[in-house]
């Protein structure tokens, strides 16, 4: 799997480094190692020095925060293409939450925080692209803690699932789009800040309404405009 492709046909297919000079394109290569991670295994902890940039290539990896309370809250789901642990380039000295591989052989590309901000300060568009990375998470944040503020249980489980449709739905039969997420619900009730029971009792609820239909690791949307259409319900 991690043989088939070169580091630099890697690094390529990440909107950060798509269409570099070939300059640049040897520089990122030099200064870049590929690691591979088994599922499960961390990519790094919160109490780690963040010393390196990591971008993801095959695989998914959970970025989570664990709360004084031991709970996990999982801030994202990244799939390949995505950058990570961007906390060095703010001048922190570890990382604010830990990173941990969801599949077998998840592939990344590991860059120390150093030669990131030389290539920033050598191409500004990079310095550009990635300052649009992190503030595009910036927002998904805030719309996470808007939804926590404003939105019942229901309504931010429903919102889950609409956000995942969204982003890495695939056309099925018809006008179905199927959703593989290889996800247990506790990961989406952590997801949703709630509880796994909740989380259960509301796909249930939509799978019997008609809306889904569930399968192992998957969630097929049977009208994705009515699922929108859907009003949350008072907490």
């Amino acid at each position: 799997m991690t043989t088939e492709h070169s580091k630099l046909w890697y690094l390529k297919q990440v909107n950060l480094f798509n269409g570099m000079p070939p300059e640049m394109a040897m520089k990122v290569e030099e200064m870049t190692e590929m690691k591979t991670f088994a599922k499960g295994e961390k990519i790094y902890l919160g109490v780690d020095p963040a010393q390196h940039i990591f971008i993801l290539k095959e695989g998914r990896v959970k970025v989570s925060q664990e709360s004084g309370a031991k709970r996990e809250l999982i801030k994202a789901i990244l799939y390949p293409g995505e950058i990570f642990g961007e906390t060095g380039l703010s001048g922190a000295e570890t990382y604010m939450d830990e990173a941990t591989a969801l599949d077998d052989d998840v592939l990344v590309c590991t860059m120390d925080v150093k030669y990131m901000e030389m290539l920033m300060k050598m191409h500004p568009s990079l310095g550009l692209a990635v300052t649009a990375s992190i503030g595009k998470k910036l927002e998904k944040m805030e719309r996470k803690l808007e939804s926590l503020i404003f939105k019942d249980a229901y309504g931010r489980v429903l919102e889950l699932v609409l956000r995942m449709v969204r982003d890495h739905g695939i056309a099925a039969e018809g006008n179905t789009i199927l959703l593989e997420h290889n996800l247990t619900h506790q990961d989406l009730a952590n997801l949703a800040a709630t509880s796994r029971q909740t989380v259960t009792t509301i796909l249930n609820e939509l799978q019997e309404d008609g809306f889904i239909r569930m399968e192992r690791k998957k969630i097929f949307v049977n009208d994705i405009d009515s699922l929108r259409g859907l009003e949350v319900k008072p907490a």
